[in-house]
């Protein structure tokens, strides 16, 4: 029996000398992936994140304006910024987190 204690997420456990295996669920994935909240540079320097990015948010990818002075923000935060709002929705945003969800960093 292992003595253990637990105090809200966080568990300590006195063990003594041996061999343990652990298992369990993680409670946010580690595994870091593409999404709307990544910068646009981000974004680019990606070949299948860029190709998905301009897909799904041509308007933006359009505007070089917003290419050039805002890489270093994401699609997420431009979609607060009034003019910039319009050219991408948060349903096309939504939709850019579907398709980026699966190519990792």
């Amino acid at each position: 029996n292992l003595k253990s204690s637990q105090d809200n997420q966080n568990v300590q456990v006195e063990l003594v000398a041996g061999t343990y295996v652990f298992e369990y669920v993680p409670t946010k994935p580690y595994i870091l992936t593409y999404s709307s909240k990544s910068t646009i540079k981000d974004l680019l320097s990606n070949e299948d994140a860029k190709k998905i990015f301009e897909e799904k948010l041509p308007a933006l990818v359009a505007n070089q304006m917003v290419m050039s002075q805002f890489a270093d923000k994401s699609p997420r935060e431009l979609q607060h910024h009034p003019l910039i709002a319009s050219l991408a929705s948060l349903q096309q945003l939504d939709e850019l987190d579907q398709e980026l969800a699966h190519i990792r960093y």
